[in-house]
């Protein structure tokens, strides 16, 4: 059942800024949200969507944002173009445009359905359901939605997962994974983001049977998700899972070979962690 969580918009004006704010922490600056009332205005729908949201929640500083919107690839290119907002790169097959408000990156994505897989790649159908969107999603924490009127939508409790420490995957796990074998990484980086994150034990039990798939990942993507393990507080969980995996000797041999900063922090970690199992 879909829950409806209200949470306040504080158009705080300081410097000309208006933020959505709670403590010190900020999830938006004022160009973000002229551009969803932007996007209002051309009659499309627009969510705060996934990490940013969840990070705001757990108080962690956001350093990029993904929004989901309701409208075509060719639909939101064109309102992009007349609105002059510059676009870093797009992908239009999957309805993905990157953009840049002040100092936050931002990843526009059309509502989609995700189909085909083969364990990196997918076909994409798009949508204005957001529900099928959201089970394309990995993670309950990474599944909620923010619109501008400052509702959270949340179909798969993820709000009380996020502040009971639960890393949950939305359906069937293994389907999950097979679906998409970065999303394993992906979840050993999520460990990090609570202090005890729970595991269900299943999960681990699967990931150490088919880490192998890890290295069916290209390095480029790999490196990319464990440089983001540090950026989180509790890093020290993924230390523990990537021994547990019995998979620190392909990192530290073949993943950050070149990259001596990362392999040097990677083998003091793990020289002072003991495996979860």
């Amino acid at each position: 059942m879909v829950s409806l969580i209200k949470i306040n918009f504080l158009k705080l004006l300081n410097n000309n800024k208006i933020i959505l704010k709670s403590k010190n922490n900020f999830l938006i600056n004022d160009k973000i949200y002229l551009f969803l009332k932007t996007v209002a205005y051309y009659n499309f729908k627009s969510w705060i969507v996934g990490g940013a949201l969840r990070d705001f929640i757990v108080g962690q500083s956001v350093k990029d944002i993904d929004i989901a919107i309701d409208g075509n690839p060719k639909d939101i290119l064109k309102l992009l173009k007349e609105n002059k907002i510059h676009i870093e790169n797009k992908f239009l097959n999957y309805g993905v445009f990157f953009l840049k408000f002040g100092k936050i990156d931002c990843n526009l994505t059309c509502l989609r359905e995700d189909f085909n897989h083969d364990g990196r790649h997918s076909k994409v159908l798009f949508s204005k359901n957001l529900f099928a969107d959201s089970k394309r999603r990995d993670l309950t924490i990474n599944s909620l939605y923010l619109n501008i009127e400052g509702e959270i939508i949340d179909f798969y409790n993820g709000y009380q997962d996020i502040k009971n420490s639960n890393l949950i995957f939305i359906g069937d796990y293994k389907k999950k994974c097979l679906e998409d074998y970065l999303r394993i990484m992906r979840y050993i980086r999520f460990c990090s983001i609570f202090k005890d994150p729970i595991i269900p034990p299943e999960y681990i039990d699967f990931f150490i049977e088919n880490s192998y798939l890890l290295k069916k990942i290209p390095k480029k993507k790999l490196i990319y998700e464990f440089k983001k393990i540090f950026e989180n507080k509790f890093f020290y969980n993924n230390i523990k899972i990537i021994k547990s995996l019995d998979l620190d000797h392909y990192f530290l041999d073949k993943i950050l070979k070149q990259d001596e900063t990362l392999k040097n922090k990677l083998k003091y970690y793990l020289q002072n962690q003991t495996s979860i199992k």
